[in-house]
């Protein structure tokens, strides 16, 4: 591959994450993540879809997640599997940013 001065100049000041196909469909699994800050966890969130929830610039606590020191994925084979540890991790962990009634009213979620 040739490339310019300039792109190549660019590829070298970035940093570089090489991924594989199947770890590119794994961040598409559902997935519990937490935003962690000096490792209190500030928040626990459920993305059905993966962690595109959670870089989402519009996610109604993306300030905490901004905030965050750390951000702990979890990955779960099925949507059901990833909605039951939330909301075990929301009721045990009690982390402040999560409204603690989500928890007992997960049960009305729609399960698949």
């Amino acid at each position: 591959m040739k490339l310019s001065s300039t792109a190549l100049e660019l590829l070298q000041n970035t940093s570089k994450r090489v991924l594989t196909n199947e770890q590119i469909r794994e961040l598409h699994k559902p997935s519990v993540y937490a935003f962690v800050k000096a490792g209190e966890v500030l928040y626990i969130g459920l993305g059905r879809y993966g962690i595109g929830r959670v870089v989402d610039p519009k996610h109604h606590r993306a300030a905490v997640r901004d905030a965050a020191d750390e951000i702990h994925v979890y990955r779960f084979s099925t949507y059901r599997e990833a909605l039951d540890a939330e909301t075990l991790l929301i009721r045990e962990l009690r982390p402040p940013y999560n409204k603690f009634g989500k928890a007992e009213r997960a049960e009305g979620r729609h399960r698949s």
